[in-house]
């Protein structure tokens, strides 16, 4: 896993203002159909990984789960959160490409 192409890619993210963190921020992208999809980072509680699987479930999103640490994150972007929606089809598609290539 290439962790600082991961976390270079996040802060970029929430500088081009395609990043929403935090739980209930991510939830609400989600209800209001800006988010296409949802991100979280390997240390989140087994509840608010429940949480937020049921509301992907819900909404009908892609979901994510980031081999990093709430604070790894957290440096990366600037802000205290282990939960993200991401809103821009391109961002996600390097995402899944960067976490694809980790796994061959």
């Amino acid at each position: 896993m290439n962790k600082p192409k991961l976390l270079s890619l996040l802060g970029l993210m929430r500088k081009a203002g395609k990043l929403v963190y935090g739980f209930d921020s991510s939830v609400e992208a989600l209800k209001n159909k800006k988010a296409v999809c949802l991100l979280y980072a390997s240390d989140i509680s087994e509840k608010t990984e429940k949480n937020l699987k049921f509301e992907a479930l819900k909404y009908g999103t892609d979901i994510l789960k980031l081999e990093i640490t709430i604070d790894e994150a957290s440096l990366a972007i600037g802000k205290k959160a282990g939960v993200f929606a991401l809103s821009d089809a391109g961002f996600m598609k390097a995402l899944v490409e960067l976490t694809a290539k980790n796994e061959n």
